[in-house]
């Protein structure tokens, strides 16, 4: 398995997580608490959807040098 691929499904556990518990804090009545879960939602979409670019950085951060 690749890494990437086990990346994403750690991303895919990590949102549907919190999800769930946004919809608990909700049904609740805990908004701050939905606030925040809210946010952890987003940022890791943001991440999920970018993680190729980000991987595509890294890779060519570590190309290796001839050095001459």
């Amino acid at each position: 398995m690749k890494v990437s691929t086990l990346q994403a499904g750690f991303y895919l556990l990590g949102i549907f997580l919190n999800v769930l518990a946004l919809l608990y804090s909700i049904d609740t009545g805990q908004p701050l608490y939905a606030v925040v879960f809210a946010s952890v939602v987003v940022y890791l979409i943001y991440r999920y959807r970018t993680r190729g670019r980000f991987d595509a950085e890294e890779a060519a951060s570590e190309e290796p040098t001839d050095g001459n």
